[in-house]
């Protein structure tokens, strides 16, 4: 809206005087234009539009002049009222600007002065500088301007006097001020209305080289003062600044300088946001104190000051910025947001107060160095990348310390903090603090290779918490009485070592968890030489762990000593435990060891592990009220070399394959196994004074082995338990030395009694067998109640008082052994059966004890031919290769009524595959020589396998064949462990030294072990054992089966024992060739079609198509019959071709087919006999209803292996 015209207009004119006149401004134009100009003055003329709305251009325009006076003039609803244009030297005075967009706008030119104007109530702006310079505002009022009440832009020097107010405190907005050669002044300025903006009521945006002095800047409640952003070298010295949300405000801005500026405000005085690099001087106050800044010195000392006004900066009350070297001494630092805030510098506080901060201390790079000095009531007490802390006392902080690098933290007290102490970073060293009563944790460890030595941790929820971190190193702590952990280790740490401290009492406000140390999750840890004592749950409690090492500890007087769930590799090793419950307890856990430990318990047990594997207790002094040791569901376990003092010794409790070696056991039972335990093995022990040594209750497989029993009630205990072996031991003095109740099939073997009561006592047992012992001074030998086959063998009794007693229907037999007939009792029907040999078949006697005290015998011719005894024995010989032989020297048989002759027997005997020769005499005349039979071997009748043991008979190198064998025993005997085995011989020679290449690698010639096909172990009725393998191409297999009973006996007898000709296995699939209707062959195709139109090429056996299970709608007209014959083709190794017809039958048939037609099978459905097809008329599908084939003969065309998916799923051929 520039004209070059007005109302009155001057060009290039001088010396001229415009006054006295009352204007209107055009509508376009000036009131008054002046354009090249000089020395001309303007005064006392009005300028008023009577219009309502701002038109024209300006009231007073000058373009291009100098030395302009304009004066007592008053202008009203223009564009601007006084607007100069690259006019210089202008004087205006007294000049008034109503109601237009610009009061006063200058753009370009430089050094008017505006003196005793006023600029209000316009619609933009009472002043607007714009790249103008050096010009001068004073005593200058600018009321109720619409935007702003003064803007200045540009990059010249202007200064803004003396007593220039806005009354209605619109902002002071200047943008891109900067000053060239100088600066830009702003002085005297007084800003006092409330609540005038959210930024600055003077606003400094992307400026430079601006002072702005003696400025009064009060109560902008939502904003500052002064706001500066994005600017560089602003100088602020003599302001005030009072009642503002911030006093002054630097966002982004650097190289500036503060000095003597006073700051009351409502929450900074000073906020500094982004560069630091600013000069804060002395004598500046901030809600009635002085702030202190110090940016690039060398060395700086600050002592003696006392900041206590609270929110007085977003730095602190004393702030370092890359100083060298700077001292706080004996300072009172409280309430601000930082008491001391460092950044790169190396800064020592020492003797002074950090209180109710933000943070006490905060610092990001350099070095703090903080001695004696109190921390209190911080929301971070110290904070700092590398720091070194002594003898401080730091209380009522949220965070006490937060540590990240290289700091150490020593001698000082940490009190009533939230947490204690907070590592994050690495290599720092926590040495000699007392750390007491923390909401939190008393030290939270985060990194990696920190030094926690020499604390006292007290009083805290949690005591010390390390959370992951490689390489740290708990050492020489005393850790009291925290609520939940002493120590607790979370995440993941890594090589963590714990050792040399103390821990007392912690856990006490969690009773279901809390202890002395608390693992979890973690790795590689050693804990040694740790102190553990009165713990509310357990000393150490493990769990989801790996690699732990417990090494030299003491604990004392907590429930239990070390608890672990769900670890692994725990060692306990050289620990001191004497716990109220129970010392070591495991669940779950596996390859644990306790090793050379001493294990007290106030309670049940010294050790208790539950559902373990791999279980070691050894070398250690164990003692309990109940068990020493205790296992529940432990498998692979040993406990050796312990010395236990409990009720029970050890005890364990559904437990399988543990050894217990070496132990020295007082206690009432010194080791009992139960409730289902299998297969564990004791030995090497010595048990005396004990009511029962060995207690084994409804357990299988227990094995005793090369102990010694003295003086015990009991030595060994056995209670409805099945199959075990007590060896090699010796029993002394003993009441009863090995007594049984409801057991079967244990033996007692190689044992020495001497000074017992009762060697061996069964109680309605069966099988029970001594065997090889020795007896010294010994009551009975044998007392038998009820029972049978209970045996005695290998064994010289003439020096015990009775070698057997037998009582309510007993029934023992007497192997090779030496007695008298005085040394047997026989009571209510028992039996006593004296026997020279096991293992022989087909030869009995039966007898019945007559009145007289005869025998009954009844006569068997075999008898007589004893060399017949034997025939048909495979091979006809012992396990040593001699052949078993029987003769009586000397027998006279005699009616029913009558006695016999004493008989004298020799024998070679077979017992556990070793062969014996017997010279056995006896004057006794109850003589019994039982019937012991082989086993058999029969093929099993089912499918497939009704007269061979193999299936399928035809198949290829990727085809699996199984193997079955129908195994029977007339005396109800299982194989012998590792057989029935089946012979292969891949290349029919005969022999089983063939190695030979296949599918699965190589394949080598021999017998293989068979295993049960089934859940059925009624070996007498017949069980069916299988084997299962691939085979190399070849079509000379043959096989034959083999087996001995448990007895070492071998089969004899059965078709499977012989070679028999095995399966053809090919090198490719087989294909069905073609299939013959009625005479006419047609071609068979091996290709599928898919439910979804596609075809399969190549399909053969072992190949897997799937359909979609639908039955197919096909149309019915009158059948004709046809013969249906298919045949195969298959190639072996060789190149030669073989024909062979699979099945020939008679069938209806849809449809007809000539010679020129092919037929593709589909599918066979085996439980309908269908036979579906498609011919070259691909739309019609053909269905053969088998109507003649024999049971079974489907097979070989397709089998179907999952009948549960219809016809969906199925094997060609």
């Amino acid at each position: 809206m520039v004209s070059t015209i007005g109302k009155i207009t001057l060009v290039n004119s001088s010396g001229v005087r415009i006054t006295g006149n009352d204007l209107a401004n055009p509508p376009f134009g000036s009131s008054i234009l002046l354009v090249g100009c000089s020395n001309v003055e303007v005064g006392n003329n009005t300028i008023n539009n009577s219009s309502s709305e701002v038109s024209g251009d300006a009231g007073v325009k000058a373009i291009a002049c100098r030395n302009l006076t304009v004066h007592d003039i008053t202008i009203q609803r223009v564009y601007a009222g006084v607007f100069l244009v690259d006019t210089n030297g202008t004087v205006l005075q007294n000049v008034t600007s109503l109601r237009c967009e610009y009061g006063l706008r200058i753009e370009g030119g430089r050094e008017n002065r505006i003196n005793y104007s006023g600029f209000s109530d316009n619609n933009i702006a009472g002043i607007v500088l714009s790249d103008t310079s050096r010009n001068r505002i004073n005593l200058t009022i600018m009321n109720g301007n619409g935007k702003y009440g003064f803007f200045i832009e540009g990059d010249y020097d202007n200064e803004i006097g003396q007593d220039c107010t806005v009354e209605n405190e619109k902002v002071y907005y200047l943008n891109r001020l900067a000053g060239v050669g100088g600066h830009v002044r702003i002085t005297g300025l007084t800003l006092t209305k409330p609540r005038v903006s959210n930024v600055g009521k003077v606003t400094l945006v992307n400026s430079r080289n601006v002072t702005i002095s003696g400025c009064v800047l009060r109560n902008n409640e939502f904003g500052s003062g002064l706001f500066v952003l994005g600017s560089h070298d602003i100088r602020l010295f003599d302001n005030e600044m009072s009642g503002n949300h911030r006093g002054i405000s630097l966002v982004d801005t650097n190289a500036s300088t503060l000095s003597n500026n006073s700051m009351d405000s409502i929450r900074y005085g000073l906020y500094v946001e982004g560069r630091f690099d600013n000069w804060i001087h002395l004598n500046n106050t901030a809600n009635a104190e002085a702030i202190h800044y110090y940016y690039g010195n060398a060395s700086v000392n600050v002592s003696g000051l006392n900041l206590t006004r609270k929110r007085v900066s977003n730095v602190g009350k004393v702030t370092f910025v890359e100083v060298g070297r700077a001292s706080v001494t004996g300072c009172l630092l409280a309430n601000g947001t930082a008491g001391v805030m460092t950044v790169n510098s190396t800064v020592n506080v020492t003797s002074s107060t950090l209180r109710s901060n933000r943070w006490g201390m905060w610092g990001i790079g350099g070095r703090l160095d903080v001695r004696d000095t109190d921390v209190v009531g911080n929301d971070v007490g110290l904070s700092a990348g590398e720091i070194l802390v002594d003898d401080c006392r730091i209380t009522g902080n949220g965070i006490g310390v937060q540590c990240l690098n290289r700091s150490i933290v020593g001698n000082s007290t940490i009190n009533g903090n939230d947490l204690g102490i907070l590592v994050e970073g690495g290599g720092n060293l926590l040495l000699a603090n007392r750390v007491a009563n923390s909401t939190g944790a008393s030290i939270d460890l985060r990194g990696d290779g920190n030094r926690i030595m020499n604390n006292t941790c007290l009083r805290n929820e949690f005591g010390i918490v390390v959370r992951g971190g490689e390489n740290n190193v708990v050492s020489g702590n005393v850790i009291r009485r925290n609520g939940n952990f002493g120590l607790r280790m979370k995440g993941d740490p890594h090589n963590l070592t714990i050792e040399d401290n103390t821990f007392v009492g912690n856990g006490f406000s969690n009773p279901f968890m809390g202890s002395g140390i608390f693992i979890s999750g973690a790795a590689n840890l050693t804990i040694g030489r740790n102190r553990l004592y009165w713990h509310e749950y357990s000393d150490v409690l493990i769990q989801y762990t790996r690699n732990i090492t417990l090494e030299g500890c003491q604990m004392n007087g907590t429930p239990t000593g070390i608890k672990t769930y769900y670890a692994q590799e725990v060692h306990v090793l050289n620990c001191s435990i004497d716990a109220d419950g129970w010392g070591v307890e495991s669940y779950e856990s596996e390859d644990m060891e306790v090793l050379n430990s001493s294990i007290t318990s106030g309670g049940d047990f010294a050790v208790w592990f539950q559902f373990s594997r791999r279980t070691v207790i050894e070398g250690n002094d164990l003692a309990a009220n109940i068990s020493g040791v205790r296992f529940t569901a432990v498998r692979d376990g040993r406990v050796g070399n312990n010395t236990i003092s409990a009720s029970v010794g050890i005890d364990l409790v559904v437990c399988r394959r543990n050894s217990v070696w070496w132990n020295d056991i007082d206690a009432g039972v010194g080791v009992r196994v139960r409730t289902g335990s299998e297969d564990n093995v004791l030995g090497h022990m010595d048990l005396d004074n004990m009511t029962t040594a060995i207690l084994i209750e409804d357990s299988n497989g227990t094995v005793v082995r090369n102990s010694t029993f003295s003086d015990n009630a009991v030595d060994i205990r056995i209670d409805e338990a099945v199959g075990g072996l007590i060896g090699g031991s010796a029993f002394h003095r003993s009441d009863v030395a090995v007594s049984a109740y409801r057991s079967t099939d244990f033996e007692v073997g190689d044992c020495r009694f001497q000074d017992v009561g009762v060697a061996v006592e069964v109680i309605e047992c069966d099988r029970i067998a001594v065997r090889s012992g020795t007896a010294g001074e010994v009551g009975e030998f044998l007392r038998a109640e009820q029972g049978y086959k209970n045996a005695v063998y290998d064994t010289d009794l003439s020096g015990v008082s009775v070698a057997v007693n037998l009582t309510y229907a007993a029934e023992a037999i007497f192997i090779n052994v030496t007695f008298e007939d005085d040394q047997i009792v026989i009571n209510d029907m028992s039996i006593l059966y004296i026997m020279n040999y096991l293992r022989v078949r087909l030869l009995y006697f039966d007898l019945t004890p007559l009145k007289d005290g005869g025998v009954k015998v009844t006569e068997d011719d075999t008898v007589r031919y004893r060399s017949t005894l034997f025939g048909g024995l495979d091979p006809d010989t012992d396990a040593r290769g001699e052949t078993p032989w029987f003769t009586v020297a000397y027998a006279t048989y005699r009616n029913d009524s009558k006695d016999f002759p004493p008989v004298n027997v020799s024998a070679r005997f077979l017992f556990w595959n070793d062969s014996r020769a017997v010279n056995m005499s006896t004057t006794h005349t109850e003589v019994f020589i039982t019937n012991i039979t082989p086993p058999r071997l029969n093929w099993t009748g089912e499918d497939d396998y009704g007269d061979d043991g193999v299936g399928p008979d035809i198949g290829n190198a990727t085809q699996y064949f199984e193997f079955r064998v129908l195994y029977t025993d007339p005396n109800g005997d299982p194989p012998l462990e590792g057989e029935p085995l089946v012979w292969i011989d891949v290349d029919g020679d005969g022999q089983f030294n063939g190695s030979f290449g296949f599918a699965n690698g190589t394949f080598e010639e021999g017998g293989f072990t068979m295993t049960r096909a089934g859940s059925s172990t009624n070996h007498a009725e017949g069980v069916v054992y299988r084997f299962i393998t691939r085979l190399p191409v070849s079509d000379r297999i043959q096989y034959r089966f083999s087996t001995r009973d448990s007895r070492g006996l071998p089969a004899t007898e059965g078709d499977p024992l012989t070679f028999h000709p095995g399966p053809l296995v090919l090198s490719g699939n087989l294909t069905v060739s073609s299939v013959t209707i009625d005479g006419l062959t047609v071609n068979l195709h091996s290709r599928l079609l898919l439910s979804n139109g596609t075809y399969v090429n190549g399909f053969g056996r072992g190949d897997v198509a799937v359909w979609d299970g639908g039955e197919r709608n096909v149309s019915v007209s009158v059948p004709s019959n046809r013969t249906i014959s298919l045949l195969i083709d298959w190639s072996t190794s060789g190149s030669a071709e073989i024909r062979s017809s699979v099945g020939t039958w008679m069938a209806p048939f849809v449809g007809n087919l000539t010679d020129s037609d092919f037929v593709e099978v589909l599918k066979y459905e085996a439980g309908a006999h269908r036979l579906c097809a498609l011919t070259n008329d691909t739309a019609t599908i053909y269905e053969a209803i088998n109507t003649s084939v024999p049971s079974g003969t489907e097979a070989f065309l397709y089998d179907a292996i999952n009948a549960s998916l219809r016809d969906g799923r199925h094997h060609i051929l």
